[in-house]
């Protein structure tokens, strides 16, 4: 490989040793800025401003173009790369080799770390880059420059540390003559002379100092030369402060985000407390150390008196640094020479060496409380900074310590990093690839790097690297070849194999979960254990960060450990517990919300299951939970599928409870499960039924002979009753009610009449046998009296009977049960609309109706409800004389009917339709449309539509009202009656019926036609 050296003149060899010779001044200062970068991207307009000092001419960016041209023609086109207008070298650099040298001895002990910090000197051959002129360069230069004389420093102190002083004297003794005002030199020539027996001259050495800084900048020696000073004349060789270390890793140039996180850092150092940074997320390459690091380098000026650090090892392959080790360490940084033995007494040497001054100590990659404690400065001027995989939180409590949350970083940061590292022109080309690829990371810093460095060191796209990182080996694709640190797994499992059996045991466990959050209760089941066992396993996981709090009551974990754990492997006994749990659980939420459907008989279980002391607490753990059992049903579980299809319905969801019961009617028909394949057909009917009634009816009858195949007679029996709802809403209550005399041959239990009751119900009221209605429903509220459907539907049929109190009454009743469930309130408004409308508060009927109808579209719900909304929102409009709207909005209603095969509400809004068309005086529009409901009316058996068409008619000329009075009576249908009376011209007795209704013998409501002089004529 092409090396290119810095550390004295420019010089290139060639990957066979040879000296490579860059021609012009230019080339030069182009091919000396890529090679600072180090790898990274140099911008055209950087390299612009190093080749010219001052005004550069108008062709300089051609020129920079051809000096990279000619470069590559000598050292070969793979050494510079491009991407967009910026370049790259790819090369060995001494200052690379430098920097890695001095990187890698910060972690030796000093009779180690030494030898490898003379080696990194020896790198260099004069002044970085002597001989190059550039203003921008000479930046540079002098930064690297200064980079040697600090760890010439560094070495000599600790070489000093191992008894070397006679060896070091005249090195030294040059270095101070080069840099006379720089304190730490001179204090450790200071140490060398006094220990090679040069007492006098130490002092002496000391005394020209003192007078060079008064004289010549008009300032007193520092703390570490007083400190030399004194040492020197109390004979003490032992303790010596004679350098200022400078400890902290290298910072990341491409280090993204956590602006919020900085400034709550910096606010710390107005305090006098120490400061502890520790992650409640604390996921492994969450960017704990980098964002610490980055700190203190940030804030480095503000700690004069040095920088300490050490890798405490706590998560590591090698056993983690003892509190002895890492006091010994800092102690010889600080020059130190003569450690004590005992852990104590080290200590409180440590302590008495920080005294007065302000140092800023960064503990990195600890273990637990007990290994950081003894490393904690007495004095207030010093801060620390401790990073760990465990929360610490016995710091927070007994040390005072400030605790810093650190969670993964945000889409908008993911991406910035992203784009650091590829490049703004890859990036900026993706942006919804570079998103997907930084949801895949799961934001994780780590993870984030290592992909976007896989990435850059390929010519793949985003796109790729996205569609191989969405298989089912993602966690094998983010690491780095042959680099443990680029092994995203290998991170966790630092953490993992750190666990005690019972929460290892859990952790594995979650893998199972079907998502990343999860209860105490889900973490029993997993486990078969009890409650309180659950809690200590999550307590433990919580304190390792391999878990956090996410909402009341819930835990989540982070999407790669959850991948992570799944890999880990888990018994199939407890995946059936956890089935089991969200089955049992969801159906004990659902027998409480909605008791009057009912579910498939389970398997015997002993999983416990969360109580639910109220609806409000039953439906938010459904909520909460959704996803999670969707997840379930759609891996084929029917038992979860047919729990779900309660909530779904209550959700109006009809869209997902297609797609779960489909997919388990296919697993239980792969494994020949009939009373599964019978339960889902009946699942996909309740799921089909707003919107195609006919297909749904196929599959209750589906449902319903496999049921007799299973011997299952109480399957066949609520199959057979949800065929006949299937008839009512296409229209067809006479089938509906063979149906349901198929299904009442079963003998069946008190929950299965009380369904019976209530599904017969529809039936009396479509063909107009409202008695018979009411009575159905009088014996299910015995059974069932707080359920809200069913309260909504007596309220409907005492409304339609002029009962009005007792329709008021069951509707609030409903009402007040119904907040939180869309399909009850939805139900709820339906009936509310109607009730405004028959007792004649048209505004109320509006504005309701108004509501029903947006939120039946907004939950794409049963097209019943968006039908009323239509038909009453029309009749109000009617009622207000405003023809055209009424007749535009009960249009959209029959349109809508037609198109769903819906007879009965088509014919009832054509009659709406009708009486709008025949009050803004199209008779014959009028005429057609009523013809259309009466045959509709006729042919199906909807006595009370056949009754107000008659009337209708009778209004346009085209009928008599003689049977239209006989009918309405029958039905018992008290608005239907009234119009009659009155277009009979009988309006006393219609006067009777407005009253009871309305509570003014003078008012017929919207959509009552009248022929009483006071009264309105509307529809």
């Amino acid at each position: 490989m092409t090396e290119i050296r810095l550390l004295g003149p420019l010089e290139v060899l060639a990957g066979s040793g040879e000296r490579v010779r860059i021609g012009s001044t230019r080339d030069q200062k182009v091919l000396a800025a890529l090679a600072l970068a180090s790898g990274r991207l140099v911008g055209l307009d950087h390299l612009v401003a190093v080749a010219w000092d001052g005004d550069p001419p108008s062709t300089a960016r051609h020129q920079v173009q051809k000096s990279i041209a000619s470069l590559r023609a000598v050292l070969g086109s793979s050494v510079i790369i491009t991407d967009g207008t910026a370049y790259r070298v790819v090369a060995f650099t001494d200052v690379s080799a430098f920097e890695d040298c001095v990187r890698s001895a910060a972690a030796l002990e000093p009779s180690q770390a030494a030898p490898v910090l003379r080696s990194a000197l020896e790198l260099w051959r004069g002044s970085a880059l002597a001989g190059l002129v550039s203003s921008e360069l000479r930046v540079d230069a002098d930064r690297w420059n200064e980079r040697r004389i600090s760890v010439t420093e560094q070495c000599c102190a600790l070489e000093l540390g191992l008894g070397r002083h006679r060896e070091l004297v005249p090195e030294l003794t040059a270095l101070v003559a080069e840099h006379p005002f720089r304190e730490g030199l001179v204090a450790l020539l200071m140490t060398a002379l006094y220990r090679s027996d040069r007492q006098a001259d130490a002092l002496e050495l000391y005394r020209v100092t003192h007078r060079r800084l008064v004289d010549e900048l008009g300032v007193e020696p520092g703390s570490v030369l007083r400190e030399a000073h004194d040492a020197v004349l109390a004979q003490d060789a032992g303790v010596v402060s004679s350098v200022v270390p400078r400890q902290l890793p290298a910072d990341l140039v491409r280090f993204t985000g956590r602006d919020d996180h900085l400034r709550e850092l910096d606010a710390l150092l107005e305090s006098s407390s120490t400061v502890v940074i520790t992650s409640i997320a604390g996921v492994a390459g969450v960017g704990k150390t980098a964002l610490a690091v980055h700190w203190a380098h940030r804030v480095s000026k503000s700690f004069p008196d040095g920088q300490l650090y050490v890798n405490l090892r706590g998560f590591d392959d090698a056993p983690p640094i003892t509190p002895s080790e890492a006091l010994t360490g800092f102690l010889r940084a600080l020059g130190v020479t003569q450690v004590p033995g005992d852990e104590l007494e080290q200590a409180a040497l440590y302590r008495s060496v920080l005294a007065q001054r302000r140092m800023l100590v960064l503990l990195d990659n600890a273990v637990s409380e007990d290994q950081v404690r003894p490393l904690l400065p007495g004095s207030p001027g010093c801060v620390v900074a401790v990073t760990s995989r465990n929360d610490l939180r016995g710091l927070m409590a007994v040390d005072d310590a400030h605790r810093l949350e650190l969670d993964v970083l945000t889409p908008p940061e993911s991406a910035a990093l992203i784009g650091r590292m590829l490049g703004p022109a890859r990036a900026l080309a993706e942006p919804e690839a570079v998103a997907s690829l930084a949801r895949l990371c799961g934001h994780l810093p780590l993870a984030l790097r290592v992909a976007a460095a896989n990435l850059a060191a390929s010519r793949d796209r985003v796109a790729d690297a996205v569609a191989a990182l969405e298989g089912e080996d993602r966690l094998s694709l983010l690491s780095i070849r042959g680099d443990q640190r680029g092994v995203v797994s290998a991170a966790f499992d630092l953490s993992y194999r750190e666990l005690a059996p019972g929460p290892a045991r859990l952790f594995r466990l979650l893998g199972l979960l079907p998502r990343t959050d999860f209860t105490v209760h889900a973490a029993a089941a997993l486990l078969g254990e009890s409650l309180a066992s659950a809690g200590s396993c999550i307590a433990a996981l919580e304190v390792a960060n391999l878990v956090e709090p996410h909402t009341a009551g819930r835990y989540r974990l982070h999407d790669l450990l959850h991948l992570y754990a799944r890999g880990l492997g888990a018994d199939s006994e407890a995946k059936q517990r956890l089935f089991d749990f969200y089955v049992l659980t969801a159906d004990a939420a659902l027998d409480l919300l909605v008791p009057r459907m009912l579910h498939a008989e389970r398997p015997s279980r002993s999983v416990e299951v969360p109580p639910f002391g109220s609806r409000s607490s039953a439906l938010s753990w459904l909520d909460s939970e959704r996803d999670s059992m969707v997840t379930l049903a759609l891996s084929g579980c029917w038992h979860m599928a047919d729990a779900l299809r309660r909530y779904l319905w209550m959700c109006s969801d009809h869209h997902t409870a297609h797609a779960v019961a489909t997919a388990a009617l296919r697993h239980a028909s792969e494994r020949g499960d009939v009373v599964g394949q019978a339960t889902m057909e009946s699942a996909l009917g309740t799921a089909l039924m707003g919107q195609d009634a006919l297909t749904a009816g196929e599959h209750f009858l589906r449902a319903a002979e496999l049921f007799r195949t299973a011997g299952d007679l109480v399957g066949a029996h609520r199959a057979l009753h949800n065929l006949g709802a299937c008839y009512i809403v296409q229209g067809h209550p006479l089938k509906a009610l063979e149906a349901y005399r198929e299904a009442s041959e079963v003998q069946v239990g008190a929950s299965e009449t009380s369904l019976a009751m209530v599904t017969v119900g529809p039936a009396y009221v479509a063909t107009g046998d409202l008695h018979e209605a009411m009575a159905h429903y009088d014996k299910a509220i015995q059974i069932m009296g707080d359920d809200v459907p069913v309260l909504g539907w007596t309220g409907e049929v005492a409304l339609a009977l002029g009962d009005i109190p007792r329709a008021r009454e069951l509707i609030a009743q409903a009402a007040a049960g119904a907040t939180g469930v869309p399909h009850w309130e939805l139900c709820v408004l339906h009936v509310e609309s109607m009730l405004h409308l028959d007792t004649g508060s048209s505004a109320q009927a509006l504005s309701v109706a108004t509501r029903l109808r947006e939120q039946a579209v907004r939950a794409s719900a049963n097209a019943h409800y968006l039908l009323r909304a239509h038909d009453v929102i029309g009749n109000v409009h009617c009622h207000l004389g405003r023809f055209d709207l009424a007749i535009a909005e009960l249009t959209r209603g029959v349109t809508l009917a037609v198109d769903r095969d819906l007879a009965y509400q088509e014919a009832w809004s054509r009659v709406s339709l009708a009486r709008a068309l025949a009050a803004s005086g199209d008779r014959v529009e009028a005429a057609r449309h009523a013809f259309l409901a009466l045959e509709l009316a006729v042919e199906r058996g909807f006595q009370v539509i056949h009754a107000r068409a008659l009337n209708t008619l009778s209004v346009l000329g085209q009928s008599r009202l003689d049977s239209a009075l006989e009918i309405a009576l029958s039905t018992g249908h008290a608005l239907t009656a009234a119009e009659t009376w009155s277009l009979l011209g009988e309006h006393g007795r219609a006067a009777e019926i407005f009253q009871r209704c309305t509570g003014s013998s003078l008012h017929a409501p919207a959509g009552v036609l009248s022929l009483e002089p006071s009264c309105t004529f509307c529809s």
